[in-house]
């Protein structure tokens, strides 16, 4: 069974924009997504099984922890908050809640990331050059 998106949330209307969204994604359709410009509104509406969490950690509200006592399973980018205290909170409402999640780290496969990887465990190559690193953000 594949997952279905139906629902996104900005609080930059503009990026909820189907013109703006079909640049970065060939043949995207908004047909039966619902669009949000708040959190709390699309939580109270229902309808999701999980959430794909893109907000900035120094942007965070509580968001997590919501959607954790609502049972939705999470995907949360990396880092999950500047703060211990937010965090720790964060691990205990998902864990009391008893849904799934994760913490995205799309580094943690790349070739580079495991040459380093190795760096770090004593395991030193005779010969490491970074020719390239290319990260693209999309605003």
């Amino acid at each position: 069974e594949e997952a279905q998106v139906v629902a996104l949330c900005d609080p930059i209307c503009d990026n909820l924009a189907k013109t703006k969204l079909q640049k970065y994604v060939d043949g995207f359709r908004l047909d039966g997504i619902r669009t949000y410009s708040a959190f709390d509104p699309m939580l109270a509406e229902g309808g999701l099984d999980a959430i794909y969490f893109v907000i900035p950690p120094s942007l965070h509200a509580g968001e997590v922890v919501r959607a954790a006592r609502a049972g939705l399973h999470l995907f949360v980018e990396k880092p999950v908050s500047l703060y211990l205290d937010e965090a720790l909170e964060m691990e205990r409402e998902i864990r009391d809640a008893g849904v799934i999640a994760t913490v995205g780290f799309q580094q943690r496969h790349a070739h580079l990331a495991h040459r380093l990887r190795n760096i770090r465990l004593g395991q030193r190559p005779a010969f490491f050059q970074v020719v390239e690193y290319v990260t693209q953000f999309y605003t």
